[in-house]
């Protein structure tokens, strides 16, 4: 019979989940009980496989005190699985310093329900034999009932675990707008992914910089583009001037009429007085065209630009760094710059908020902004560090009290 079976496992006696599920076919196949238990071992959930035990001592008149056992132990999982699991826990943590042995620490993997009841028992401060009165609850692992109250008594880590599961389910419910402001500002200082921000916010930061590189000349390493010019010129001099030309020449939209009778005028140094910017020099030859090239008049300016080039190289440590970031552009190159001015614009703001706040973000705008940076297991660690665990679990008064039980430490929470 199903119940002998139950029985020696309350007993000690080997406990294998797929010989109990066989004995439960052939007693079920050769009776009138119906075949609810193997179905709810079908379903894989523990939660339906007690429900179908616990049906199957009420409808034959067992004792109620079975039940206590059915809801205390794990059916779908074979004790072999279980010693495992607690095995390799404590081979995981037995590099930190615990007074506990091997045998202990998978005995407090398999804590008997009793044990829990006698902690109950002992908050409500009730004698043994009132005992029967505290019933599992079928609405929660580890919930007990006593008459119409509910009380969680749960270990340490269950209690972590317990308090974690409802406080994401309340921040899922109300959303993190609820928060106080003091709460939300913590948040935005604290708890927020700075890393993941920053790299989906990095086109929306890089294409105006990439755009107009000399209007941001802060952002960029002074000594890195000047000596990335140096090195460009010097790779192959003659082919690089050629292009460097044509680059300017298509770059530059605006023009300076008087640039190019002073070009023509052979006075070099008349360039500083139209202006101290190299590439405001060169803007009449943006208009020259390929075939005007072989003009005369046209070849001789080239030659004077070409000249100029030369100059401004020899230069080019005295030279604006707004001007080497035009040149750089010209030349298709500054793509290689982006990300260093990109990560200089990001060292001036002390986080996402502030920067979202200069981008004009409102309080309620910056939050929803925020919200997928959010860590939530920061979040949730910060409200139990700060408020406990009680107020989340104990719905009823809030307080979190603890009974010890044969040396181990049990949390008990009122749910209702």
């Amino acid at each position: 019979m199903i119940i002998d079976l139950i029985l020696d496992r309350k007993d000690g006696d080997y406990y294998d989940a797929t010989s109990f599920y066989n004995n439960v076919i052939s007693y079920e196949k050769s009776s009138n009980i119906g075949n609810a238990i193997s179905k709810a071992f079908k379903s894989g959930k523990e939660r339906n496989v007690k429900q179908s035990l616990i049906d199957y001592i009420d409808e034959n008149g067992y004792n109620n005190s079975v039940k206590k056992y059915i809801q205390s132990v794990d059916w779908l999982v074979s004790d072999n699985e279980l010693e495992e699991r607690a095995i390799k826990t404590y081979k995981t943590i037995k590099r930190k310093p615990m007074k506990i042995s091997r045998r202990r620490f998978i005995e407090k993997a398999r804590i008997d329900e009793d044990d829990r009841v006698k902690a109950l028992a002992d908050f409500l401060e009730l004698s043994e034999d009132e005992y029967d009165v505290i019933e599992p609850s079928r609405y929660g692992d580890n919930l007990f009932e006593y008459g119409k109250r509910e009380y969680y008594v749960l270990t340490d880590y269950e209690a972590d675990d317990v308090f974690k599961k409802m406080q994401e389910q309340l921040l899922d419910d109300i959303g993190f707008d609820s928060f106080a402001s003091y709460f939300q500002d913590w948040i935005m200082d604290n708890a927020i992914d700075a890393d993941k921000f920053w790299k989906d916010y990095y086109n929306d930061i890089a294409y105006p910089i990439e755009s107009n590189p000399d209007e941001e000349e802060n952002l960029f390493d002074e000594d890195e583009i000047k000596d990335f010019l140096k090195e460009y010129v010097e790779k192959d001099e003659k082919n690089n001037k050629k292009e460097f030309l044509r680059y300017i020449r298509d770059a530059i939209d605006e023009l300076d009429s008087s640039a190019l009778d002073l070009i023509k005028s052979n006075s070099l140094s008349d360039f500083d007085y139209i202006s101290s910017s190299f590439t405001d020099s060169l803007y009449d030859y943006s208009n020259i065209e390929d075939e005007d090239l072989e003009n005369e008049d046209e070849k001789s300016l080239e030659k004077k630009l070409v000249e100029y080039y030369d100059n401004f190289i020899e230069e080019i440590d005295d030279a604006n760094l707004s001007d080497c970031l035009k040149v750089v552009d010209a030349l298709g190159e500054i793509d290689r710059f982006i990300e260093g001015a990109v990560d200089t614009f990001i060292g001036f703001f002390d986080s996402p908020a502030n920067y979202l706040q200069e981008m004009g973000y409102g309080s309620r705008d910056l939050f929803e902004a925020l919200e997928p940076y959010l860590d939530i297991d920061m979040i949730i660690e910060e409200i139990k560090d700060s408020d406990g665990r009680g107020p989340t679990i104990a719905g009823y008064d809030g307080d979190e009290n603890e009974v010890d039980v044969d040396g181990e430490t049990f949390y008990i929470y009122r749910a209702n």
